[in-house]
């Protein structure tokens, strides 16, 4: 007959029962689920050359440190971060994934603005502190030409060999 028991109230019901009457309960105040961002930046058409500074960048790339691409302009900082990113498992990160350039929008409280938007959380205790206290454990990546700005891991970006330079992909 399945799992029953007497509720002691002269019937029987089923544990099943029992389940789905505890699962509405639960669901009472119908509650959101969190929000979970996944911010991806656009990946480039064309990726080569790469594939070794890309395998140290995934390495690296845990929640709770911080990995920095340094080199000068033009070296394809951008398009190894959006690799490594685009390739980063979900699960590996479970707060989310936010991404924001610093192109156009050169301030730091835009970055945490970006932050606290894909949250979905006011910034009432002011930007900073705000995201301080919807992280939990994140990891970081940064690209920039300054080496100064890196902190913990730093991949320093040469110039491609002469097989990407000749195909005319620079």
């Amino acid at each position: 007959m399945g799992n029953t028991f007497n509720s002691g109230g002269g019937g029987e019901q089923s544990i099943a029962q029992g389940d789905h009457a505890i699962g509405k309960q639960v669901n009472y105040y119908n509650t959101p689920p969190p929000v979970i961002p996944r911010q991806l930046p656009p990946l480039d058409t064309c990726f080569l050359g790469r594939d070794n500074d890309l395998a140290a960048l995934l390495e690296q790339l845990q929640p709770g440190k911080v990995a920095a691409v340094c080199g000068p302009g033009g070296m394809g900082k951008s398009a190894l971060a959006a690799q490594a990113v685009s390739k980063l498992e979900p699960t590996g990160f479970p707060d989310g994934i936010i991404f924001h350039s610093f192109y156009h929008q050169p301030s730091t409280d835009m970055a945490l603005q970006t932050i606290c938007n894909a949250f979905q959380v006011e910034a009432k205790a002011g930007l900073a502190s705000t995201v301080r206290q919807v992280r939990s454990t994140c990891g970081v990546l940064i690209t920039s030409r300054k080496r100064a700005d890196a902190q913990g891991f730093r991949l320093d970006l040469k110039p491609l060999g002469g097989a990407a330079r000749s195909s005319g992909l620079l």
